[in-house]
């Protein structure tokens, strides 16, 4: 039981038990340097560990060539539609190539043209873009995508984008053991004990809300969950189902290499331990909020046991390897 000081609307301070946090928040599309994003990190009192890797050469050629695709751009005349599509043709130790392909639609979505009309090409660290038509049949919008391109490439070398943050966010929280509490997800319950990295969460958030690259802020926001029978009652809940799901999802891509296996494909023991990993952190996972609920998660270590028992599979068919 964990007890803090909350103010009540009266302004008295009371002391109020608390099981945890009910926690949310939105992250908006980024464009923040690695210093800027260490700047950020420090001053929010977040550990240096969670920093994401430098930026490679090929995920910024990557973010950049995707922004050049389009969907049903109206041609003149009416009736057709222009999209632009981006295809991924080689990829090398020292090279990525992708293509912009010109697909024309009519207004059923039939296809009446698919051409590829620029190579885009990644050698080593340099952008490379070559025609693959004459440029008299290129139109005005398809030049400018690719004038773009380069200042696109030379911008996405240099910052991480709303992806990356999103997937700090997640990775620490994750750390956290959150529990979801809607079925569609977006509303985390988050233990008590991890108070302390709730608020460095948010203190992060808030700073790159400053580095938002649309007029909508990234935003984080979270409510102290009292010590009561039915806030028990629902994340005990919400913890059978999440720990179920999550079991199921466990043992299905568990089978399925299993079945691969059998076929004659090599399973790493990376992988294995892959999966390993990921049972223990949900054996763990229920610990803690047994711990904390005072009460036996029946359901979920019952899921949890058939997923173990798929793992033991997996090390029965490296053993035999």
């Amino acid at each position: 039981m964990v007890i803090e000081k909350l103010m009540g609307i009266d302004g008295q301070v009371y002391d109020i038990s608390l099981l945890g946090r009910l926690l949310w928040f939105t992250i908006t599309e980024t464009r923040i340097t690695r210093e800027e994003l260490e700047g950020v990190f420090e001053r929010a009192g977040i550990d240096q560990k969670w920093l994401p890797f430098p930026i490679s050469h090929r995920d910024a050629f990557r973010r950049a060539t995707k922004t050049m695709e389009l969907n049903r751009e109206e041609l003149a005349g009416g009736g057709r539609y222009l999209n632009l599509l981006v295809r991924e043709v080689k990829c090398s130790p020292d090279q990525v190539v992708r293509q912009l392909v010109r697909e024309i639609v009519d207004s059923k979505n039939v296809r009446l043209e698919y051409k590829p009309i620029f190579s885009l090409e990644l050698n080593g660290e340099s952008l490379e873009v070559k025609e693959l038509v004459d440029l008299i049949e290129l139109s005005r919008l398809e030049h400018e995508m690719v004038q773009r391109l380069a200042r696109r490439y030379e911008a996405d070398k240099m910052n991480y984008n709303g992806r990356h943050v999103r997937e700090i966010v997640q990775r620490i929280l994750h750390g956290c053991n959150p529990v979801s509490v809607r079925p569609s997800g977006g509303v985390y319950f988050v233990p008590q004990k991890h108070a302390e990295t709730v608020d460095g969460l948010q203190r992060m958030v808030k700073e790159l809300s400053g580095y938002s690259a649309t007029s909508w802020k990234s935003s984080m926001h979270s409510m102290p969950v009292v010590d009561t029978e039915e806030q028990r009652a629902m994340v005990h809940e919400s913890l059978e189902d999440q720990v179920k799901a999550a079991s199921k999802a466990l043992i299905d891509e568990m089978a399925g290499l299993i079945h691969q296996a059998e076929q004659g494909k090599k399973v790493t023991g990376t992988t294995i331990d892959n999966y390993l990993g990921r049972v223990q952190e949900l054996k763990a996972m229920i610990a803690e909020y047994q711990e904390m609920l005072e009460v036996e998660v029946i359901g979920a270590a019952a899921n949890l046991e058939l997923a173990r028992k798929q793992a033991m599979k997996l090390l029965d068919l490296e053993a035999v390897a």
